[in-house]
């Protein structure tokens, strides 16, 4: 009996022993925590899932960050991209899909690298078989001080925006179009070619989408006119007139048909429209045909 209890308490020791590092253990937040960055552009999703340290006192880019090496871009896991619908980075298609992205930095040029693998743990088991696209973009040296390593995307149009990085005192960004701007274009075409189902509305539209887009500026004016015509007056058909007439470096009848718009937006109690059409007016008449 004796022995058996020598022995149980020799298992108990072992077993306490063991267990020690495991109650030992503190959870601590992340030094690299993982951020999830989701932007809709065109008809779409992107969405940057990556970790973000933090300079902490070090030299980032030629020392923790090598250059002319392949980078995970960010921390732990390797950084994946997501597209909702098909896209175009320098003019090439890239389909649908999940990627990881790299870079390999520079002191001058980065080359980002779009890859067709599921996950990686930093850069191990990278294959360079499963590329789906590389190319290059310009370094930007920054007047400020980033913290902390950033994804995000910026200069944002209807159907485009660039992924912009950040970090010390470097940044890269390149462009990501959509085809949302020929689905518009096809459907505007497509409505106004069926006179059973225009209103006034698809005019509008048409002509800020055609404002917004610089494109045939003439015929902009025709829809808000007709847009007009069907649908009578208002402070915001007056207001895209303006506009328009604006684009056209008419700079009197885009002033006075912003003074209308706001006669109109007053009748309205569109303060907001009232606010707009006066910044507008505050802006052209420091033009040369004021």
């Amino acid at each position: 009996m004796k022995k058996l209890n020598y022995l149980s308490a020799v298992l108990m020791m072992w077993v306490g022993l063991l267990l020690i590092p495991l109650q030992a253990q503190i959870n601590v937040p992340d030094l690299s925590p993982r951020c999830t960055y989701t932007q809709k552009i065109g008809f779409g999703e992107i969405t940057i899932d990556y970790s973000r340290p933090s300079m902490r006192g070090r030299t980032i880019f030629g020392e923790l960050v090598p250059y002319n090496e392949l980078w995970r871009l960010g921390a732990n896991e390797a950084t994946a991209i997501t597209f909702t619908e098909d896209v175009f980075i320098n003019d090439q298609e890239v389909p649908k899909g999940m990627y990881l992205l790299f870079a390999i930095p520079g002191q001058n040029e980065w080359t980002f690298v779009l890859n067709k693998a599921y996950r990686l743990w930093g850069k191990y088991g990278y294959d360079q078989n499963k590329d789906v696209l590389r190319f290059k973009t310009k370094v930007q040296k920054l007047p400020i001080h980033v913290e902390t390593f950033t994804i995000e995307i910026g200069d944002l149009g209807p159907t485009m925006g660039h992924v912009m990085v950040s970090w010390e005192n470097t940044m890269v960004k390149f462009q990501i179009g959509t085809d949302a701007d020929t689905r518009i274009v096809e459907e505007i075409n497509k409505k106004l070619k069926n006179p059973t189902a225009v209103l006034g509305n698809t005019y509008y539209s048409a002509a800020n989408y055609y404002l917004l887009t610089h494109r045939d500026i003439d015929q902009a004016m025709v829809w808000i006119d007709k847009a007009i015509e069907l649908n009578g007056e208002s402070g915001n058909y007056f207001n895209l007139k303006a506009q328009i007439y604006a684009e056209m470096d008419d700079y009197a009848k885009a002033t006075q048909w912003a003074r209308k718009s706001i006669e109109k937006a007053k009748l309205e109690d569109n303060e907001y429209l009232v606010t707009r059409n006066e910044m507008l007016i505050e802006k052209w008449q420091k033009r040369p045909n004021q």
